[in-house]
């Protein structure tokens, strides 16, 4: 039986080499790590931050964990873990393979999850239209994005985010707004099929995504063995000064369950 694996979902936006500190901290305790850039997104091909359907995404998740995962590995135990945008991805694969998975499903991690968004006020001007604006204007950026200096407190993360070419930087296209809108809504409705392990760990501090929806989330799934760990973190928490502290508490997890 090979050692316990953990795939990895980063956020919109950007690519999965940001967390290589994490997942190297991972491969330390005797885990396989595994991540793939999503479509459009670090070094795969595609449309800047583009997705005609959200379904895609899992279709190449699903794809990889068959193929890169469970197709060349026998692991005894499969954990998802997603970051962010990641952490909406990561409870619809779940939700797409789990019955595959069955025992090997060792559960699930979600840092900063984008289960849910508080809506500015464009937003929520934006919302009815959705349907309409995402199939005439597909392609236009029109829905508003956080800017890098929202995501942490920390001024160099700050800038290594903006810096970095490979991620994307501004408002986020029509069409991926409302798939991603679709997408929570139908996570929402669901969320009681999740009954793997979960640990989920939000900040105060983040704007980026909504601590709120995520405990309605964390207090809504099925699962009797789960932690939510609160901080006064940034978005970005596993970039920020006291990230040692967050990091740690999902170590500590994984190995309670490897």
């Amino acid at each position: 039986m090979e050692k316990p694996v953990v795939v990895f979902y980063h956020g919109i936006q950007e690519h999965f080499a940001r967390y290589r500190h994490v997942i190297e901290r991972f491969t330390t305790l005797g885990f396989r790590v595994t991540a793939m850039d999503m479509r459009g997104h670090g070094l795969s091909t595609g449309k800047r931050s583009y997705v005609t359907r959200f379904v895609h995404y899992i279709d190449d998740a699903v794809q990889h964990m068959e193929e890169n995962v469970l197709g060349k590995f026998n692991p005894k135990k499969v954990f998802l873990w997603g970051q962010s945008y990641g952490g909406l991805v990561a409870p619809h694969v779940c939700l797409r393979i789990k019955d595959k998975l069955g025992a090997k499903m060792g559960g699930i991690l979600l840092t900063s999850c984008a289960v849910g968004v508080d809506k500015t006020l464009i937003m929520k001007i934006q919302s009815p239209l959705g349907p309409c604006v995402s199939s005439l204007l597909p392609a236009v950026a029109l829905t508003p994005a956080v800017t890098p200096s929202m995501m942490s407190s920390d001024p160099e993360a700050v800038t290594n985010y903006a810096q970095d070419p490979l991620n994307t930087k501004g408002n986020l296209f029509a069409r991926l707004a409302w798939e991603t809108e679709l997408a929570m809504r139908e996570l929402t409705a669901r969320t009681a099929e999740i009954s793997c392990p979960l640990y989920m760990t939000h900040g105060s501090k983040d704007i980026c995504t909504s601590r709120i929806k995520a405990k309605y989330f964390f207090e809504n799934v099925s699962s009797t063995d789960k932690v939510f760990v609160d901080t006064t973190f940034f978005h970005t928490m596993l970039h920020e000064p006291e990230r040692e502290e967050v990091i740690t508490s999902m170590e500590e997890w994984l190995k309670a369950r490897m």
